[in-house]
């Protein structure tokens, strides 16, 4: 009686690990799974201003700081 007691606790701890591990395995699969549904790209943001000129003022700036402080 005592052996098949040892037997049946060695079955019972591999059961457990593969339990523990098809849990494991199923909780990592659900939370990397995406939808089926189709994904929806949304439109680009675009800016109303335009900055094209903000180079040539910091520029124009600089020349002028060079300019006053090489006299």
């Amino acid at each position: 009686m005592a052996k098949s007691h040892v037997t049946w606790l060695k079955l019972e701890k591999k059961m457990k690990k593969i339990l523990l591990a098809a849990a494991f395995s199923l909780a990592a699969t659900s939370l990397s799974a995406g939808s089926m549904a189709t994904p929806e790209m949304e439109e680009p943001v675009v800016s109303a201003s335009s900055s094209s000129g903000t180079p040539m003022l910091i520029l124009l700036a600089l020349l002028i700081a060079i300019g006053v402080s090489a006299k």
